[in-house]
């Protein structure tokens, strides 16, 4: 297995696409710690929030929660807010994720590499948790990168503005936890279509399971107030909101990580039952 994860390595970081997918993920760091703007994908849990809590208000009324809610967004944060703020748009690395998903197990069957699975001793279920593990560990970085970069850098421009303590650094650790955790959730879902597509076609079926469920979701809504509570099984509405963890009961938090939990099973058990059985070309 460590021979597999050390060849994908040597193949990500020989091509030049790797080093683009960078200079993006740190771009999108720099820009929204340097403009308080947070690039959120689809429908966040904030914004959703938000539209529940105008809901009932007179049109004065909601112009202004509505003009107050954009200033409270746009203000740059300080190395203190910083983590938090850019936590409740993590939901949009998931994008960044996805050449890193294709290239990292697509790349085999579309070179035919794969087809020496069978002769080179290794068992597809080691193949596949060889996959697993180097996305989840893709995963852990990209996030703990991106949490520590906002610190800096908002620190850089709007200073730390708190203090740095033990308390200050578990209460980031805790949310940046549960959001691992639903990372590897989406990651595995996205292995369980690679291994079931084994070609490019994962990447339509990846943006549908994050973009396209979360819109119709929405769409559903205007015909019954029912379908909001799908949101609560989105990954991607669920690492908004684990962004606001300290808002949450005790049960709403082992809610998220229970759902995780599922959507890694499921997505696990499904990846080894198609693979088991491919004909391998």
């Amino acid at each position: 297995m460590r021979n597999i994860i050390k060849a994908d390595l040597y193949r990500i970081f020989r091509g030049k696409g790797v080093y683009i997918v960078f200079v993006i993920f740190l771009g999108l760091i720099v820009l929204q710690t340097a403009t308080g703007g947070v690039m959120n994908v689809g429908i966040s849990y904030e914004d959703r929030a938000f539209l529940d809590s105008i809901e009932g208000l007179s049109e004065e009324e909601a112009d202004a929660a509505i003009k107050a809610y954009t200033q409270e967004l746009s203000q740059k944060p300080t190395g203190s807010q910083a983590p938090f703020k850019l936590m409740d748009g993590a939901d949009s690395l998931v994008y960044i994720l996805l050449p890193f998903l294709v290239f990292i197990t697509t790349s085999d069957f579309t070179s035919g590499a794969a087809k020496n699975i069978p002769i080179s001793g290794i068992s597809r279920g080691k193949y596949i948790a060889s996959k697993l593990t180097l996305s989840g560990i893709t995963c852990v970085v990209m996030l703990v990168v991106y949490v520590v970069l906002s610190v800096v850098i908002a620190t850089l421009i709007s200073g730390f503005g708190g203090t740095f303590d033990g308390e200050f650094v578990w209460s980031v650790a805790k949310v940046l936890l549960v959001q691992v955790w639903l990372f590897l959730a989406v990651t595995c879902v996205g292995k369980f279509f690679a291994f079931l597509t084994r070609s490019g076609a994962v990447v339509g079926l990846y943006i549908a399971f994050m973009l396209g469920v979360q819109m119709l979701i929405f769409v559903l809504t205007f015909a019954n107030d029912w379908f909001e509570n799908l949101f609560d099984y989105d990954l991607s509405m669920l690492i908004g909101k684990a962004a606001h963890l300290d808002t949450l009961s005790n049960g709403e938090i082992g809610q998220i990580i229970a759902i995780g939990a599922v959507y890694i099973v499921l997505s696990i058990a499904g990846s080894f039952a198609i693979f088991r059985k491919a004909e391998v070309k």
